[in-house]
């Protein structure tokens, strides 16, 4: 038997406004994140990535521009990855086989 939701019990992520404003926008997000990051298969790891963000978040109330919201998480997380892919090839010592013993 299950018991009823109450009126105070949160929404699943996907009736939720977010989720709708990701859907309806996923192929202009990861094309935006291609542009950004340079890379299509990084751009849809951080589609993934936006997802998982906006499904963990504690607020799923409604949004005046979830939209926004979405692309805001987005470009974020590349803003992320773009900083330790620099920081990866500042430090990168480069091929193993190149380096003089």
């Amino acid at each position: 038997m299950t018991e009823p939701k109450s009126e105070s019990s949160p929404r699943p992520f996907n009736e939720s406004q977010l989720f709708h404003a990701f859907h309806a926008c996923v192929k202009e997000l990861r094309s935006f994140l291609t542009r950004r990051v340079g890379c299509p298969e990084a751009a849809a790891d951080i589609v993934q990535d936006t997802f998982v963000r906006l499904a963990m978040r504690s607020e799923q109330s409604e949004h005046t521009n979830p939209r926004a919201l979405v692309f805001r998480v987005a470009g974020n997380l590349a803003t992320d990855h773009v900083r330790h892919q620099r920081i990866r090839e500042k430090f990168d010592a480069g091929n193993i086989d190149e380096i003089a013993v």
